[in-house]
Formats: C-alpha cells, structure tokens, sequence
C-alpha cells in the first residue's frame, strides 16, 4: 500500500495531489526507474497539462525535465521519488519563467518611446492576487 505524503490518501483511493501520478510505479523493493516504466505516467502528466491549458511544448518540456531528473535513480520510498520529482519540475518551470535577457523596463520605455510606438506591459495572474492593487 502507497502512502502519498500531502494527503494523507492511499493508493486504494481516490488521491489529490499534483504526484499522484507517479503513485503508479511499484515500490515492493528498491528499484532504479527506468525510461520505459516512467513513459506511461509522463504520457499522463503531459495529458493532464494539456487538459489544464498548458501549452504543448511546455508540457513536454516539463516532462522531459522530470524524465531525465528520474530516470536511472533508485528510489525504495514513495516519498524520495515525490520529492525528487518536485524538485526537477521546480527547475524545470524556474528554467521555462526566467527571461532570456535582462529586463530592463525604463531603457525599452525610452526606446519605444523615441520610436513612437507604445509599451504594453501586461499583468497576469488569477483572482484576488492583487493586480489591480499594485497599479493603484
């Protein structure tokens, strides 16, 4: 019986979570995992983002970031493999939201500017994070 850590659910139920997918690999005795037994659970994930609006290519930028931070590794615990796979999709989504240059917003103000085009800055974010506030 899988014990997943957030919820407290076993693998008998119904569990939550955003690793609950990964409660289908079998932790009888320690094993390494390897590319072929992960390939159904990232079919999974990479589904499950696509339902959720995620863009195509970042869901299989997510995925292959978790394959190559779990393939090879030998885990005996549920716990070691969620936490493992957390951390590499933490990178894997630090790499995908951190600019490709520096940001400079007041030099493209003043270049856009003395082009005379507008700067359209955009703020994203679900309810009640405070986007309206912060501009007032």
């Amino acid at each position: 019986e899988i014990i997943e850590e957030e919820t407290g659910a076993t693998s008998g139920g119904n569990t939550g979570g955003m690793f609950s997918f990964l409660k289908n690999i079998n932790f009888s005795t320690q094993q390494t995992v390897t590319a072929d037994s992960l390939q159904p659970v990232l079919d999974k994930l990479k589904e499950h983002l696509t339902s959720k609006n995620v863009a195509a290519e970042i869901s299989a930028q997510l995925c292959d970031s978790l394959e190559s931070g779990l393939v090879g590794k030998s885990y005996s615990t549920f716990t070691g493999l969620t936490s493992t796979a957390r951390q590499a999709l933490s990178d894997a989504l630090t790499k995908i939201l951190s600019p490709k240059r520096r940001v400079n917003v007041l030099r493209d103000v003043l270049e856009a500017k003395s082009k005379d085009r507008p700067y359209v800055i955009t703020f994203c974010g679900v309810n009640g994070v405070g986007k309206s506030t912060n501009l007032a």
